[in-house]
């Protein structure tokens, strides 16, 4: 047995959290990932879903917005939080009072980021540069419902199969911080902006295919 570090308890907390979402109907999980980066010692979960729809469980509809919940842990993380537990176990060893649970401000914890993705088919080249501009007020509005720092990446690309231009749109959320087990609140409640953030992006595109 080993001991669980921050990124496997905060990995249970967000596994179970969408889990439980897709029993209650509420998304529908698309992708899981869970690499260790022998390399550089660095550990990455990601999971991605969007909001539960009858249609998207017979056949995945790539224009409906995706989001994917990401957690990262690098090898200095791993390093500061072993040789902090290494010297709260002597301290307790030698019966001296123990300082109070570590939190992020000692250097370890994981990143937390979020981001959000939406694919389109466009029928002429010549709407690529309205297409952005559409989406620029959106993400002003993200980035003022999340309070957090917010960018965002625009890819276009030819098929020469179906004779279309597709663009591709990610808005990604950066939590400026390294989260650690004792914000787990946060994990919760960034779900629970990440349905809100998915219901506004379908509305909008609802209503962009309205008009």
């Amino acid at each position: 047995m080993f001991d669980p570090t921050v990124f496997d308890n905060l990995k249970v907390i967000v596994e179970g959290t969408v889990y439980d979402a897709e029993v209650d109907k509420q998304i529908k999980i698309l992708d899981r990932e869970d690499h260790v980066n022998i390399a550089n010692m660095s550990r990455m979960f990601r999971i991605s879903f969007q909001l539960h729809d009858s249609e998207a469980l017979i056949t995945e509809d790539k224009t409906k917005p995706v989001a994917a919940v990401k957690l990262h842990s690098g090898l200095n993380d791993f390093y500061m939080e072993s040789k902090i537990e290494a010297e709260k176990a002597t301290e307790k060893n030698n019966n001296i009072l123990s300082f109070p649970k570590p939190t992020t401000e000692n250097g370890y914890g994981c990143t937390f980021t979020v981001s959000f993705s939406i694919e389109k088919k466009l029928s002429s080249s010549d709407l690529q540069k309205q297409y952005i501009l559409q989406y620029e007020p959106l993400l002003e509005t993200i980035s003022t419902s999340w309070d957090e720092k917010t960018s965002y990446d625009a890819t276009f690309s030819y098929d020469a199969l179906e004779r279309c231009w597709k663009s591709g749109y990610t808005f990604t959320v950066h939590v400026p911080h390294k989260i650690g087990e004792n914000q787990m609140d946060l994990l919760y409640d960034a779900f629970v902006r990440t349905q809100e953030t998915l219901q506004m992006l379908e509305e909008h595109m609802e209503n962009e295919a309205a008009n």
